[in-house]
């Protein structure tokens, strides 16, 4: 499907098909969920980022990307060069993961799943492709020194099945 979308509201970096009418893009802090069923898009926040001690800065940094696990990923830099990988359950946007990048990636841009694996291009100095290990303590691992820089990547929803694997205690009383 194609169409062209003009709107009032300017998007920041990030951008994910989550059906032929919605659209998460973003807009500052915030998370956008962008219906673009009408003539004139719809845009409606579903998440702020988090501050990380304050820092009103925080803005997606490159790339959504939308799982078939119902999960969304996205790299984050703040006011001061941080960088960051977050996983939210979706759709109810339950912030579940926080991988701190800095000071391994600094420019976080084109963001990716391919055979099972999470991949981040760190578009800064040397233009590097990233592995992100999706177990805790989500290791980065450099496979890759590109000759171009990466600055967007895209992946069919269906098609990206991963996501980072949440750790959670179980106790059994007998």
């Amino acid at each position: 499907m194609n169409k062209t979308i003009i709107g009032t509201q300017t998007n920041g970096a990030g951008l994910v098909a989550v059906d032929n009418n919605n659209l998460i893009g973003s807009y500052y802090r915030k998370l956008i969920n962008i219906n673009i069923s009408g003539s004139t898009p719809i845009y409606t926040d579903i998440a702020t980022l988090p501050d990380f001690g304050g820092d009103p800065y925080v803005s997606i940094s490159g790339d959504i990307l939308l799982t078939s696990t119902g999960k969304l990923l996205c790299t984050t830099n703040n006011g001061i060069g941080e960088t960051r990988l977050l996983q939210y359950s979706y759709p109810s946007m339950t912030l579940e993961v926080v991988v701190d990048l800095y000071p391994t990636i600094l420019g976080p841009f084109g963001l990716t799943e391919h055979n099972g694996n999470i991949y981040i291009f760190d578009i800064s100095f040397a233009n590097k492709l990233y592995l992100v290990s999706t177990t805790y303590p989500y290791t980065l691992t450099q496979v890759e020194t590109l000759t171009n820089q990466v600055m967007g990547s895209s992946i069919y929803t269906s098609c990206a099945t991963s996501n980072l694997i949440t750790t959670t205690t179980t106790t059994t009383i007998v």
